[in-house]
């Protein structure tokens, strides 16, 4: 198998030497290292990394705010002196946590379930086609939500920010892009308006320039219908 390849970001020198020391001794990996935030974020959006040692207090941001501001991230290894983020840590794509002074073995150990993690990704996309994901994470009040895709009525464009609908008819409101927001939804949402993205599983009836969603009256756009009939098309009797 080839060396996985990692990226660090500490805004501690000596906790980066540390870890290069131990990459240099592991055939295995192959380690990246940054000292800000916003350096980690300009190769995590430009290049493809198997693994992220993460910092959490830095300058700039914290590392749980870094991750927030990427559409995706690498899995990821909390490299911290504090244990008090383990909980929050749950809330990302976190493999390991390491606490500082870090040892070989502790290293050693992320190592290996980055590299089981990157090996059973390999095998699941030769044998089975990619599923997309049926669940979104949205930050709300500094707190990361985890949504169903099944529990989401539909989704409205509010400004700067998008409005999600629940079915129990609550919503909130994230700060983010409808064109984002349709991407991380992925192939079983559409976009039926500039301002409207809803659950293919939901519409209930289309006619010329309006769908009904669970009850819910929407428009369709002109630009957006060949598209949303398309994605009806292998459902459809008649």
């Amino acid at each position: 198998m080839n060396a996985i390849r990692c990226l660090a970001v500490d805004d501690e020198p000596l906790a980066l030497d540390l870890l290069m020391s131990y990459a240099d001794q592991v055939q295995e990996c192959t380690l990246t290292c940054v000292s800000t935030p916003l350096e980690a974020r300009q190769l995590l959006l430009e290049q493809d990394f198997d693994g992220l040692f993460l910092d959490i207090r830095m300058p700039q941001m914290t590392g749980f705010e870094l991750l927030s501001t990427l559409p995706s991230s690498p899995p990821v290894v909390v490299t911290s002196a504090y244990d008090n983020h383990a909980l929050q840590s749950f809330s990302y794509n976190v493999v390991d946590y390491l606490l500082k002074p870090i040892s070989f073995a502790s290293f050693l150990r992320a190592c290996n379930r980055l590299s089981q993690g990157v090996s059973q990704l390999r095998d699941s996309a030769v044998q089975t086609p990619v599923q997309p994901t049926q669940r979104v994470y949205v930050q709300v009040d500094g707190v990361l939500r985890r949504i169903l895709h099944q529990d989401i009525h539909y989704v409205q464009a509010s400004g700067v920010y998008v409005e999600i609908h629940v079915v129990d008819g609550s919503s909130m409101l994230v700060r983010d892009t409808m064109a984002h927001c349709g991407e991380v939804l992925g192939s079983s949402f559409a976009r039926i308006h500039k301002s409207y993205i809803v659950p293919l599983a939901r519409i209930e009836s289309l006619d010329s320039n309006m769908v009904v969603v669970d009850g819910i009256t929407l428009p369709v756009g002109r630009s957006y219908k060949d598209e949303l009939l398309a994605a009806l098309h292998n459902n459809k009797l008649g």
